[in-house]
C-alpha cells in the first residue's frame, strides 16, 4: 500500500455544462487547485475561495463561459467591404455565458498506488462545499503562474435579495409582499420564507422544531397558528431572523440545506464524528466550554455535527461551530474547528 496522497475535485457549472478538475484519464495529471473553504453555524454564508492554476485557454473558456463565434463574410458581403475600404478579415464576436455558475468541491485521501482506480477515488472523496459563484471566474497572475480564481458562497446570491411575493394571476406580482390570513400556521410562512431563499422546506418538520421550542419556551401552542393576519413584506432574511430568535433558536444554512438548531441540538442523520489524540495536529486549544482542534482535511466536519473527542483518556461530546480547511494539491491541507461543549444531547426537536 502506497502512501495516501490528498486530493481535491472541483466541478464548475454553468450555462454551458460542467467542468470536472478529474475527468481525466490520470488524476495524478489534474491541474494544481488551491484556496480555503470556511464554514460556520453563523447566518453568514459558508464561502469558498478556489485557484485553478494554468489552465489551456479552451478549458478556462470553457469554465467561464466564453463562447467565441466567428464570422466569416460572403462573397457578395465582401465585394461591398472592399468597396467601402473596410477590412475583409473575419470578424470574431465572444459572449460570456457563465450565469449563475456553481461549483462543487470534493477532497479526501486516495492511495497513491490505487489512485487511478475510479471506484476507489469516488470512495474516498466527500463533498465539503456546495455554493454559487459570486466574484469571477478571473484569470490572474501569480509569479509565472496563470491562476484562475473564483469566489463563491453557499446560497448567498439569493439570502440578501430573497422576498416572498404574493401569486396572482398565474405569475408574480413583484414588489408586493404576500398576505396569510389569520389561521395561518407558523410554519408554513417560514416555509415560504426558506422556499424564497431558493432551498427546499419540510413545512411538517418545521411545525415539529417549532412546537418543540414552544413548548421549551413555556409558549403556548395555540400560538402556532397565527390569530391575526400577517403580511410578509421585505426581505425575508431579517424576518426569519426575528421569529427564530424570540423562540432562542439559531439557523444556519449548509451545502443548501436550510437547518435550525437550539443550544444542545446536532445536525439530523449524522453519527458522531471520532476524533482521537492521533488524528490530531498539533496541541488543542481549550477555553471556556470551547475546542479548538486542527485535523487532516475532512469534509465530514460539516458545522452542527456532533464531534467526540478524546484526549489522555477522557471523551468530550461537541458540536462543530466553525470549520476552516485551507487546501493544495501541491501540498495537502488541514480542517480547523471551532468546537462547543455540549453539556447535555437531547437529541432533536
Amino acid at each position: 500500500m502506497g502512501a495516501p496522497i490528498f486530493v481535491c475535485r472541483l466541478r464548475v457549472t454553468n450555462a454551458g455544462g460542467t467542468w470536472d478538475s478529474l475527468n481525466i484519464d490520470d488524476p495524478r495529471e489534474q491541474p494544481r487547485i488551491a484556496g480555503v473553504v470556511r464554514r460556520s453555524l453563523s447566518q453568514e454564508p459558508n464561502t469558498a475561495d478556489v485557484r485553478v492554476y494554468n489552465l489551456a485557454p479552451d478549458t478556462v473558456a470553457r469554465i467561464t463561459g466564453v463562447v467565441t463565434t466567428r464570422l466569416d463574410w460572403t462573397p457578395a458581403e465582401r465585394a461591398q467591404l472592399l468597396a467601402a475600404g473596410a477590412s475583409t478579415a473575419p470578424l470574431e464576436l465572444t459572449s460570456d455565458t457563465f450565469g449563475l455558475g456553481t461549483i462543487e468541491l470534493s477532497w479526501g485521501y486516495a492511495d497513491s498506488e490505487t489512485i487511478g482506480n475510479d471506484g476507489e477515488l469516488e470512495a474516498a472523496l466527500g463533498v465539503g462545499f456546495i455554493g454559487q459563484v459570486t466574484d469571477g471566474p478571473r484569470e490572474e497572475r501569480a509569479g509565472l503562474d496563470l491562476v484562475l480564481r473564483m469566489l463563491a458562497q453557499d446560497a448567498g446570491h439569493t439570502l440578501g435579495a430573497a422576498e416572498v411575493v404574493q401569486q396572482a394571476g398565474g405569475g408574480t406580482v413583484a414588489h408586493e409582499g404576500k398576505s396569510y390570513a389569520a389561521g395561518t400556521r407558523v410554519s408554513a410562512i417560514l416555509g415560504d420564507m426558506i422556499n424564497a431563499i431558493g432551498l427546499s422546506s419540510d413545512v411538517s418538520q418545521l411545525d415539529s422544531q417549532l412546537a418543540a421550542a414552544f413548548a421549551d419556551k413555556g409558549y403556548p401552542l395555540s400560538d402556532l397558528v397565527i390569530g391575526a393576519g400577517y403580511n410578509a413584506s421585505g426581505p425575508v432574511r431579517p424576518q426569519i431572523e426575528a421569529l427564530l430568535r424570540n423562540l432562542g433558536l439559531r439557523w444556519s444554512i449548509q451545502n443548501g440545506d436550510f437547518l435550525i438548531l437550539d443550544s444542545d441540538s446536532v445536525i439530523p442523520g449524522f453519527a458522531p464524528l471520532d476524533l482521537g489524540s492521533d488524528q490530531l495536529i498539533g496541541t488543542p486549544k481549550e477555553g471556556a466550554g470551547t475546542l479548538e482542534v486542527s485535523t487532516a482535511a475532512n469534509p465530514e466536519a460539516l458545522p452542527g455535527r456532533q464531534v467526540d473527542v478524546t484526549t489522555e483518556g477522557r471523551r468530550v461530546s461537541y458540536r462543530t461551530e466553525e470549520a476552516e480547511t485551507p487546501f493544495d494539491t501541491y501540498s495537502g491541507a488541514q480542517t480547523d474547528m471551532k468546537l462547543q461543549e455540549l453539556q447535555t444531547i437531547p437529541g432533536l426537536f
